[in-house]
């Protein structure tokens, strides 16, 4: 239990320092100012509809990674079930991991259909 915790936590964090990266490339210029020259796609400005459909790929691709992971987890919980030889203890601990598994699943889907929604809704 503690480790599927631990797991959800890392992703969560891993998925909020991803999501800020495209806050920190769009703000100033001074990358720009020092670096221009050598890099020049620095110094390109980006449209409001670019900087949308860079978030949407980065959700996409964590809503992708979440996805993955909480299916790995109802296989493993699956495993763990077949496996558990009839003991109590592992029954149960097979059934909360896949319960827990399709609750992420299920939590991640619903996250992309309202970032989605939302998404939608403020284009244009």
């Amino acid at each position: 239990m503690k480790k599927v915790l631990l797991v959800i936590a890392s992703v969560l964090m891993l998925s909020f320092g991803v999501l800020s990266l495209p806050t920190f490339a769009a703000t100033g210029n001074e990358a720009c100012d020092e670096h221009g020259a050598e890099f020049p796609e620095l110094c390109q400005g980006g449209t409001e509809e670019d900087i949308e459909n860079k978030v949407g790929d980065v959700l996409n691709v964590v809503y992708g990674l979440v996805g993955t992971l909480a299916v790995i987890f109802i296989i493993i919980g699956g495993f763990k079930y077949t496996t558990s030889q009839g003991e109590p203890g592992k029954l149960q601990s097979a059934k909360n991991t896949i319960m827990y598994a399709i609750i992420g699943l299920l939590v991640t889907i619903f996250a992309f259909a309202i970032t989605q929604f939302a998404m939608n809704a403020f284009a244009g």
